[in-house]
């Protein structure tokens, strides 16, 4: 899968069996830019411990950084904490 923006990635694919024979696929192509993830909502019951995991890929070779926020309005504002490392 292509990643890079701006330069044309290259490769190419082999499938050599003694059933289909020898074949050869060259590729090539551009990444798309990435699109925003939708919101993703969490709940968990009042007085109780929660952890979750919110798994996504990567599209690029270089690492990124991520930003987390939790939104709460009036009385709320001081019941919840956001956890991260």
């Amino acid at each position: 899968m292509p990643s890079n923006l701006e330069l044309t990635e290259t490769g190419e694919v082999q499938f050599n069996t003694s059933e289909i024979g020898n074949w050869k696929f060259l590729v090539f192509g551009t990444g798309v830019a990435p699109t925003p993830f939708e919101p993703r909502v969490v709940s968990v019951g009042l007085n109780k411990d929660y952890s979750s995991t919110i798994h996504f890929k990567n599209p690029f070779k270089e690492a990124i950084t991520v930003t987390i926020t939790m939104e709460a309005e009036g009385e709320n504002a001081e019941i919840f904490k956001l956890l991260t490392k």
